[in-house]
């Protein structure tokens, strides 16, 4: 008569019979031997249910989750590590990966300046001399998470006109100018 304590499975010693839920049973096997008699065996069997742990949060766009050295994020936001021997009688331990990443926050400012405006985005002033530019706001999304502006900028310089009239206009005379731009 002896007892056992298993991780995943045991195999009775005759080879007859598999156990592989997790639980307590007593077994009895019979194994031949060559003198014609059998060897009883009286197994009192004890298989552990499986150590599983789950890593199910959201993150931002750019964040990282490390499990077991393994990295995940956007591009890798499931999985499964198994951490051998670390359980009740050196049994393997299984985390199920599953996260939830939020969407990356962009957007685009595309306007048109005057040759002497400037707007300020972020705390930075765009002008034209300084028409471009990638602006991160930080913790300001769900969680926390980075929002990114493109600033995209035109500029157009003042219109000069010189109006040179043919003659001498007198006051109150009306004067009509084409203009094409």
């Amino acid at each position: 008569t002896y007892s056992v304590i298993e991780c995943d499975s045991f195999t009775v010693p005759s080879n007859s019979m598999v156990y592989r839920l997790p639980g307590n049973y007593v077994i009895t096997d019979s194994i031949p031997n060559q003198c014609g008699g059998d060897s009883i065996l009286h197994i009192n069997l004890t298989i552990l249910p499986p150590r599983t742990n789950t890593v199910n949060t959201t993150i931002c766009y750019d964040d990282t989750v490390i499990v077991n050295g393994t990295s995940y994020h956007a591009g890798y936001a499931s999985g499964i590590e198994v951490i051998p021997n670390i359980g009740p009688y050196n049994c393997d331990s299984t985390i199920y990966v599953d996260l939830n990443v939020l969407s990356k926050k962009e957007s685009t400012i595309s306007e048109i300046l005057c040759d002497n405006d400037t707007l300020i985005v972020n705390g930075n002033g765009y002008h034209a001399t300084h028409l471009s530019g990638t602006e991160v706001f930080q913790n300001v999304g769900a969680l926390n998470c980075d929002s990114t502006v493109y600033v995209n900028l035109r500029s157009y310089s003042p219109m000069n006109v010189i109006l040179d009239p043919l003659g001498d206009l007198c006051a109150n005379q009306e004067v009509v100018f084409s203009v094409n731009v």
